[in-house]
């Protein structure tokens, strides 16, 4: 594996962004370059609850609420800023189930907001309804194509310091070269929530995980399921307790 063989790839839509950063692994491991390492490895493994995801990994997407009567409807904060907030959410997923949520071609996903942020949101509809907040496919996209850009731009700076393309194992002097290229990756900022919902007004925008966006009719269809199991089982129940113990 080397740098040239890390910039072909880049530039190839069919070669998997999850493979691409394991390539990148073998390289920024022999240059011994430990920050891109850690990045590397937090792609490949996923960023944890304590993580405070980059900037490129915050998607934006539309609050809903789950209407009994008219399904998912969109859940607007009366504050500009607080609605803006409430609008974005961390992705944590590693790249490689990003890439496995993509295989499903529907246009958007849904991330389920955390109980406490959805405790907070309830308490300002007044309401105990299900939250989620609805992103479009593109949002995913362009984490996956965020990294992929940041891999080829770091080869690129490789050669750029005098790194060779064709030998695999790097020199002192080329790992010292390597130093030099430096990654930067910019951390989301972490906001308070400000709205009228009482005394629970602040919460953090952490990472969630990125769902098939499930629908009110397949929910509701699920709720008919689960209502016909217990209407069978009341009448059997019923049925036995006739027999055998009023002997009916």
């Amino acid at each position: 594996m080397n740098i040239k063989e890390i910039q072909n790839k880049s530039n190839d839509s069919n070669v998997n962004v999850s493979s691409l950063l394991r390539d990148a692994k073998i390289i920024a491991s022999r240059l011994e370059q430990k920050d891109f390492l850690s990045w590397i490895n937090k792609e490949l493994n996923g960023y944890s609850v304590d993580d405070k995801v980059p900037d490129y990994r915050v998607v934006k997407g539309v609050p809903q609420g789950l209407n009994p009567y008219r399904g998912w409807i969109p859940y607007i904060h009366s504050d500009p800023k607080s609605h803006e907030i409430i609008s974005r959410r961390g992705v944590g997923q590693s790249i490689a189930e990003l890439e496995e949520l993509l295989k499903d071609k529907r246009s958007s996903f849904e991330i389920k907001f955390p109980p406490d942020i959805a405790d907070i949101l309830r308490k300002g509809v007044k309401m105990d309804v299900d939250l989620r907040l609805v992103i479009d496919r593109a949002e995913v996209v362009g984490i996956l194509e965020h990294v992929r850009n940041a891999i080829l731009d770091w080869s690129i700076k490789l050669q750029r310091e005098g790194i060779s393309d064709e030998v695999t194992d790097f020199t002192n002097k080329e790992v010292t070269e390597a130093e030099n290229v430096k990654s930067s990756y910019q951390i989301q900022n972490i906001e308070n929530f400000q709205g009228n919902t009482g005394g629970f007004n602040k919460f953090e925008l952490g990472s969630g995980s990125i769902e098939p966006q499930e629908t009110f009719r397949s929910k509701f269809f699920w709720y008919g399921i689960v209502a016909l199991i217990v209407l069978v089982l009341g009448n059997i129940v019923s049925a036995l307790v006739l027999k055998y113990i009023f002997n009916i």
